[in-house]
């Protein structure tokens, strides 16, 4: 008989042990103890089907919570008898997921091109956290659909918006029906600023200056991983899910230091393959903008395809580098962001009591400019 295409394994969170604080993703090692074992055995045994050919998906799934009994109903048990109370210092990380999800999520594995180790959890605090702004796929579509957009570029956030990113976005605005200001409010390096104060930053921006039925600002919980090009491809294939036809990519998206090209991340979108087979093509393309600043001579901003003046007359505008002038008390130069923000991000600096190193690359300096 002819193996089964796909094999979905149910392992459990429990692969990791008792990290702590620690993040943790499919990459990390196991953990040490009896049930880090069991998991990685668990696993290790499914290996042989994927030496057969067979599409293995090993599931690390979290407590399972269900109303109607499992985990949870055990666990209520004790305090409707009046007899509940916290389990030691009450402060222990339960990684949680509900039935309907997980069986969403086993649906997924069976008719996606996936495998390997996946997480399978909950949303945790997001939806609580960032009320208002966090929203599910569906959510943003269902609003993008009673606002008439039909073309809809996103933006792409982890740095508090300076004058570069709104210029990227009223360019969006103008050749699509609406902008997606979507921030990643997952786990950042340290030194780069929390998805909160970004939050409140955007929110003023658009307020001040954009028209605000054409754009949207959201959050999705995902951390950032610095990964240049290959992150901007996985950041369009996300916001292909929640209904974006373009992923606005600028110079030097998701980097880190100098380690990536200025515009890699532009020139792999021209590198994949684009199947005819319908749902293997990547549908949100790429609206790719060069290198932007405020050009004194120019009046305005302005980018290297549009501006003839050098480096002299023009405002460098880079987020490592405002992170850098902010965390060390300097003066921002004028055109770098709005009073508005720059107020919003002061005071956050003001209030920190240990701040971390910002080290400049090229990008933030304009010495890798032309």
């Amino acid at each position: 008989d002819s193996p089964p295409p796909v094999m979905v394994a149910a392992s459990a969170v429990g692969y990791y042990g008792d990290r702590g604080d620690e993040t943790l993703t499919e990459e990390s090692a196991p953990g040490s103890g009896f049930l880090p074992d069991v998991c990685a055995g668990w696993e290790e045994a499914t290996s042989a089907a994927a030496e057969a050919g067979i599409r293995v998906v090993n599931l690390r799934i979290g407590v399972v919570l269900s109303a109607d009994g499992g985990a949870l109903g055990t666990m209520l048990r004790p305090f409707r008898l009046g007899l509940g109370g916290p389990l030691g210092s009450g402060n222990q990380y339960l990684s949680w997921i509900h039935i309907g999800d997980l069986v969403r999520a086993i649906e997924f594995a069976i008719d996606e091109n996936l495998a390997g180790p996946v997480k399978v959890l909950g949303e945790g605090e997001f939806p609580t956290k960032y009320a208002g702004i966090y929203m599910r796929p569906a959510e943003s579509r269902k609003i993008f659909e009673e606002r008439g957009w039909s073309e809809i570029a996103a933006m792409q956030l982890r740095n508090p918006m300076h004058r570069s990113h709104e210029y990227l976005c009223k360019i969006a605005v103008e050749v699509c029906d609406g902008c997606f200001i979507h921030s990643l409010v997952g786990n950042l390096k340290p030194g780069d600023i929390p998805a909160d104060v970004r939050v409140k930053c955007i929110d003023v921006l658009v307020k001040n200056y954009f028209v605000e039925d054409k754009v949207l600002q959201g959050g999705y919980p995902m951390d950032m991983r610095y990964a240049g090009p290959r992150e901007g491809l996985l950041h369009a294939c996300f916001r292909q899910n929640y209904g974006v036809s373009r992923m606005i990519i600028g110079r030097d998206h998701a980097g880190v230091g100098d380690f990536y090209g200025m515009f890699e991340a532009q020139t792999i979108f021209d590198k994949i393959p684009y199947p005819e087979e319908p749902g293997k093509a990547l549908l949100c393309k790429p609206l790719k903008i060069d290198w932007t600043f405020y050009c004194y001579k120019c009046d305005g901003m302005a980018s290297l395809r549009t501006c003839p003046h050098t480096k002299e007359d023009r405002v460098i505008l880079s987020g490592t580098m405002l992170r850098k002038l902010l965390s060390e008390g300097g003066e921002i130069p004028d055109h770098f962001g709005r009073d508005e923000v720059l107020a919003i991000l002061r005071q956050y600096y003001e209030g920190l009591t240990e701040k971390v190193e910002i080290k400049l690359h090229g990008a933030a300096t304009g010495d890798t400019a032309n």
